[in-house]
């Protein structure tokens, strides 16, 4: 049944209450006449009246009641359409399934009072729903409840959550395909790429055994492209875009400063392996060895291949031609043979910009703007503030002094060129002057290597002990319970010795005697299988010569 045909059976229901003290044509009876005893036939007249009132109001309303659901059905499909309908599919939106039940209690009361207007019955006015009939059709109007989910066992909960970290683990790994993708492309989309360093952290804290397995993977294949790219010389074997930025991302991702890691431990090797290996021919290696010294900084571990890599740099950037034994080292470590004056700065410059890494790594390498005099003040900014990095990190080496004073020189040379902007110089002369501290406190903590101040300790001599009267076995030990027990000892030994005598004597006893019953069985058991046999060959042959009678017959 629908609710509207409940609705019109409760009006009904509620007409007829209200209606039961009234009838048709009482309304101007005096009340002496409806006081008055009635006969039998007024009785049945009176009922039989009010039966077709009944009957006729009933059909009146269920008349109504199909014009009503007529309309409804016309106005369903711009309903279907409204958005507090389509509201009502998502949860928790009561202020949409509120708006929709106020909007159908209104068209329902506007419709009920446009036919309360029309029905008329003797003139009488009917009276307006009360607030139990609202109520009762706004109850009809409400969702119906739903059952809600059951309790599931811990099996299932486990399942769940299996069959969702199998979900993203695949994803995660089609979102990091899109990451190198986007970061192999030129240009370089960098917002999105950032927006997709967000999701990719936080799902690599849920599944950081997958997240591991993908990075030693691309590492690999990065080792082995880096291995076969140093061979050919033609091209440059400094890791590109996509590289730089999926070792920026585990980075970002894993922690860089711990001891042994199954991922960082491998790309910190790669990274010292491409400062190591590489050759600088372009100011565009030393922006992106920059890059990895800086990258190399946040392990706080030592890294002598980014110390090495910041002198060279440094190196580049001085005027002087002459060569130093320390600094053909640098060209055998760095598999250079002759390193250019990359960074020198010939000419003025108005204003050192920061150096945007992105934008230098989508030029391409015979740029011109890698030859500027800006590019090489910012490179040298950019150099110098990773030094310091450096100088803050390893000032508690004991080799400190060893690693920082040959920069210690370049600084001062570089800083005493002609045409390097004020700027660069304070900020060259604030970092020598912090590794000239850090070696002087040094230099004041170690002490130079001296002979032991106390005396040696002599060792000690025992003058020897001689016995008069001395008898060979006698013990002349004064302590004599210790001689008593060494005595004790002596006996000991002295008995176990007799006592495993006397039981190999009775081993070998017991043996023989053993051997003697045994020989004696042997023999019994021969003359009793020889007379055994003897008896048998007579039996045999008595039995073929005949004196059995048996066998054959004797000639005559």
């Amino acid at each position: 049944m629908l609710p509207d045909d409940i609705d019109a059976e409760t009006d009904e229901k509620l007409d007829l209450v209200q209606r039961s003290m009234q009838i048709p044509g009482e309304t101007s009876a005096d009340d002496g006449e409806e006081n008055r005893h009635k006969s039998k036939k007024e009785v049945m007249e009176e009922i039989i009246s009010k039966s077709k009132f009944y009957k006729a109001q009933k059909a009146k309303d269920k008349e109504e009641n199909e014009n009503l659901v007529e309309e409804l059905d016309k106005d369903f499909t711009s309903l279907i359409h409204s958005e507090a309908l389509l509201s009502l599919t998502e949860p928790n939106k009561m202020n949409a399934l509120k708006a929709l039940v106020n909007k159908s209690i209104s068209n329902d009361q506007s419709n009920k009072d446009q036919m309360s207007a029309t029905r008329t019955m003797d003139n009488s006015v009917q009276e307006k729903p009360d607030d139990y009939d609202k109520l009762v059709k706004q109850m009809g109007l409400e969702m119906r409840a739903r059952p809600s989910d059951r309790t599931k066992t811990p099996e299932e909960i486990a399942q769940e959550e299996k069959e969702r970290l199998e979900q993203l683990e695949v994803f995660y790994g089609v979102l990091l395909q899109y990451f190198a993708v986007l970061a192999n492309k030129e240009p370089l989309n960098v917002e999105l790429l950032n927006m997709l360093v967000k999701p990719l952290i936080e799902m690599s804290k849920e599944i950081p055994y997958f997240a591991a397995i993908c990075a030693r993977r691309r590492i690999e294949a990065t080792r082995k492209q880096f291995i076969e790219s140093i061979k050919q010389s033609e091209s440059s074997s400094w890791p590109s875009s996509k590289t730089l930025c999926l070792l920026r991302l585990w980075s970002m991702i894993f922690p860089c400063s711990d001891f042994r890691h199954p991922v960082m431990t491998p790309v910190i090797l790669l990274m010292c392996e491409y400062l190591m290996r590489c050759p600088i021919v372009s100011g565009r290696d030393i922006a992106i060895g920059s890059f990895l010294c800086s990258m190399l900084l946040s392990s706080r571990k030592f890294c002598p291949e980014a110390i090495i890599f910041l002198r060279t740099s440094l190196l580049a950037a001085t005027e002087s031609k002459h060569v130093s034994d320390e600094d053909s080292q640098l060209y055998h470590l760095m598999e250079l043979k002759a390193l250019k004056p990359l960074l020198c700065i010939h000419e003025t410059v108005n204003e050192i910009s920061p150096l945007n890494f992105f934008k230098i790594i989508d030029m391409p390498e015979d740029s011109s703007f890698f030859t500027s005099v800006s590019f090489r003040a910012s490179v040298l900014v950019a150099v110098v503030e990773t030094l310091q990095g450096y100088v803050n990190v390893y000032e508690g080496l004991s080799s400190f002094p060893e690693m920082f004073l040959p920069i210690f020189k370049l600084l001062n040379e570089i800083a005493e060129q002609k045409n390097m902007p004020n700027a660069l110089r304070d900020k060259i002369k604030d970092v020598a002057e912090l590794i000239k501290l850090k070696v002087d406190e040094h230099h004041t903590l170690r002490r130079p290597l001296q002979m032991r101040k106390q005396k040696p300790v002599p060792i000690k001599l025992l003058n020897p002990k001689f016995e008069e009267n001395y008898v060979k076995g006698r013990d002349y030990d004064p302590d004599r319970e210790q001689a008593e027990l060494r005595k004790l000892k002596k006996q000991l030994k002295c008995e176990a010795k007799g006592a495993a005598r006397e039981l190999r004597k009775d081993n070998y006893f017991l043996l023989e005697v053993k051997e003697k019953e045994r020989s004696l069985q042997e023999k019994d058991r021969a003359e009793k299988y020889g007379r055994a046999k003897a008896f048998l060959q007579e039996q045999e042959h008595a039995f073929k010569s005949g004196q059995l009678g048996k066998g054959r017959k004797r000639r005559r």
